[in-house]
């Protein structure tokens, strides 16, 4: 069984969890894309837990688009030297991150990934929002 964990947090100066955005989400699924009675009854154990959750019909593909988000969060800033923010906002900023996330889905397709590009154009949007 896979899943997938989708929440902007941190860790204030006294070790607890700040919250940043509403979204609060648990896609979880089998690996072979079944639908088994294992995963009804997590499902169901988890529908009203407090948060969204969601059983997938491939978590393959979540865990994919997952690791295009943060393969190409951490390569952006990470060589850039900045935030998303500031690197969209230089010159060139926002051409380069654009060229690393196609790289990075490239990869993913390489290893199996089928390509959506409406999750593409999602993350590359967030990827390249010019704020602080």
């Amino acid at each position: 069984m896979g899943g997938v964990c989708k929440i902007a947090a941190t860790l204030d100066a006294q070790g607890r969890i700040v919250h940043f955005t509403p979204p609060h989400q648990l896609f979880y699924g089998e690996l072979d894309d079944s639908r088994s009675v294992r995963l009804a009854r997590i499902d169901a154990a988890l529908r009203n837990a407090g948060f969204d959750a969601c059983a997938v019909s491939s978590i393959t593909t979540a865990l994919w688009e997952k690791w295009i988000l943060l393969s190409s969060l951490g390569g952006i800033t990470c060589l850039m030297r900045g935030t998303i923010g500031q690197v969209a906002a230089a010159p060139g900023g926002e051409a380069f991150a654009r060229a690393l996330i196609e790289e990075v889905a490239s990869v993913a397709a390489a290893g199996g990934y089928r390509r959506r590009d409406d999750v593409i154009a999602e993350t590359t949007a967030l990827l390249t929002q010019q704020r602080n």
